[in-house]
């Protein structure tokens, strides 16, 4: 037979046997692209921002959230030359309402941090050095729910800074006050990363800051922050070339003070993240082996951390099973060798 017309054969039959299989109902599930299974579920429409964005899936919405009291808060992340940055909040009464705008900014990925507090808003922008936006700072806004009006923005709050100080990388607010670092301060000179306090309710106040003194935070110094009108606990997962540490203030009339700082250990990146209520704290330190989260308490005025809280048995990816499941094989015997060493 001729090389050309058996390889045609052989693919001829090859189709064949594959469509028979294909038709015997034999497992082949329907697949996007992505490899997840393709259903017909109807699912109820998600909440989300309304229709004006024209690139719905370059807004991030849920970049960050927060929830007080019967509201939600969420945020989009602005992208440059494309879409604003905003905070939403959605209200609970029998459901969920649309989410409506409360604060916004085309600023430098403006909604990359938030917090609420009494139905106060505060959200911050990136600073950048970039040859499209030049050098700028990152940016402030307060607002407030639901009048939707916006209070304060950095200027008018005191909040100056430089490109490169990373203004905004993490904001919190209490009953009566606002902290926001910038943890990259000094950063071409003399390291002097720090937390400014504004107060709230007292307009004749100016800003306040604080700092890890002659502790080496490598820039981390506030990427986390929590603060209630006593307290202020400042996240540095760099710090202490990568323990990490949290470092507590106390407010003394209108000063803070470095009170205590809890220091972690093993490269465990402690302070990656804090979260401040009342008397407790919960500190994530996402670098210790599987990582860990810690309930720190305190007692009179001395804070530790006697829980330690880590996963048991690390998660194991399981086998993926085959794109294309089938119970058909394909196998050459040596009849069919013999047989096409004959045919030719």
């Amino acid at each position: 037979m001729d090389p050309i017309a058996r390889r045609l054969r052989v693919a001829l039959a090859f189709s064949l046997a594959v469509a028979g299989c294909a038709s015997s109902g034999n497992n082949l599930v329907p697949r996007s692209k992505n490899s997840v299974v393709s259903t017909s579920t109807t699912l109820p429409s998600p909440v989300g921002p309304d229709a004006t964005f024209s690139s719905p899936e370059g807004v991030s919405f849920g970049t960050r959230v927060a929830i007080d009291r019967a509201m939600v808060f969420a945020s989009t992340r602005a992208q440059p030359t494309a879409t604003k940055g905003a905070v939403y909040a959605s209200t609970y009464s029998d459901s969920w309402s649309a989410p409506r705008e409360i604060v916004s900014s085309w600023d430098f990925y403006f909604g990359r941090d938030i917090d609420v507090n009494n139905h106060n808003v505060i959200a911050s922008a990136a600073d950048t050095r970039s040859g499209l936006f030049g050098d700028r700072t990152g940016d402030i806004l307060i607002g407030t729910s639901p009048q939707s009006a916006i209070v304060d923005t950095s200027p008018r709050l005191g909040l100056y800074a430089r490109s490169g100080d990373d203004l905004g990388a993490a904001v919190a607010l209490s009953d009566s006050y606002m902290a926001v670092s910038a943890p990259a301060v000094g950063r071409w000179t003399t390291p002097a990363p720090v937390v400014f306090i504004k107060s709230l309710t007292d307009a004749s106040s100016g800003v306040t800051s604080v700092g890890p003194g002659a502790v080496s935070t490598n820039e981390t110094f506030g990427t986390a922050l929590d603060i209630d009108d006593s307290t202020l606990v400042v996240g540095a997962s760099g710090a202490l070339t990568g323990d990490g540490a949290v470092f507590i203030f106390s407010r003394s009339g209108a000063t803070w003070n470095l009170a205590q700082r809890l220091d972690g250990t093993n490269d465990e990146a402690f302070g990656s993240d804090v979260t401040l209520v009342g008397s407790r704290m919960v500190v994530g330190a996402p670098g210790a082996a599987q990582g860990a989260v810690y309930v720190c308490e305190r007692t009179s005025a001395t804070w530790a951390c006697p829980t330690r809280i880590a996963i048991p048995t690390p998660p194991q990816r399981a086998n993926a099973p085959s794109a294309q499941p089938s119970t058909c094989r394909f196998r050459a015997t040596r009849s069919s060798l013999a047989h096409r060493g004959a045919s030719a």
